[in-house]
This record gives C-alpha cells, sequence and structure tokens, in this order.
C-alpha cells in the first residue's frame, strides 16, 4: 500500500515537474523568439535582392506542385465508398483542396525541396 502510494505521489510530481517546465518555455519564450529568428534570417535574405524573392516564390510554386501531384496519388490509392456520391463539384472541390494543402505544406519549409531548387539556381544565376 505504501509502495502504491509513493509510486502514484512520484509519477504525480513528475507530471507537475513537466508542466512547469513547459510553462517555463512558454514564459520564456524560447520556442516564440526561435521562430522570430528563423522568420528574420528567411527575410534578411530575401531583402537582399527582389529577384530573390520572386526566385524563392517561383521554386515554392514548384514544390507546391510536386506535394500536389503526391497528394493526388495517394487519394488514388484510398478506396473511396458511395456515401457521399461522386459529383463533379465534390472532385474540383477536392482537387482545389489539395491544392491548397500542397501550398501550405510548400511554405512550411518541411520537405525542403524548394530550398533545394532555389540554392540550385541561385549558383546558375550567379555563375
Amino acid at each position: 500500500m505504501i509502495n502504491e502510494v509513493g509510486y502514484r505521489y512520484d509519477f504525480i510530481q513528475n507530471d507537475v515537474k513537466r508542466l512547469h517546465a513547459i510553462d517555463r518555455l512558454e514564459k520564456d519564450g524560447k520556442f516564440a523568439r526561435m521562430l522570430q529568428d528563423r522568420m528574420e534570417s528567411i527575410d534578411e535574405r530575401l531583402s537582399s535582392n527582389k529577384n530573390d524573392k520572386k526566385l524563392l516564390d517561383v521554386c515554392y510554386e514548384m514544390e507546391s506542385l510536386f506535394i500536389g501531384v503526391m497528394l493526388r496519388a495517394m487519394k488514388n490509392t484510398i478506396h473511396e465508398s458511395d456515401f457521399f456520391g461522386s459529383s463533379i463539384a465534390k472532385d474540383i472541390f477536392r482537387d482545389m483542396l489539395y491544392d491548397e494543402y500542397a501550398k501550405i505544406m510548400a511554405r512550411t519549409d518541411q520537405f525542403g525541396i524548394a530550398q533545394q531548387i532555389y540554392d540550385q539556381l541561385r549558383v546558375q544565376n550567379t555563375i
């Protein structure tokens, strides 16, 4: 009985410590500062030249096209039920939705394709 109570007390104490650590991170703003630093570095890189910003935007569009093709291919692997019926409007809406998902996913820089394309084209322009 004592061990069970002691174990539960330790377990609760560990949870409280984790919550305090998360609270300190939020209060210190480390995460917010990290995001701000990342955005500032991107802004500094883009402010050097307007053509660089246009080039990076085109690179993000290329990445979003790639991600869109990938999402559509993934959709085709899943069997769709006829519960909601089928219509051209639903297909158009779904395609538009996947395009928006692809644009959002490209802007998060999680894939890194746009940055690699940008680096390659930037090197070619400087030579």
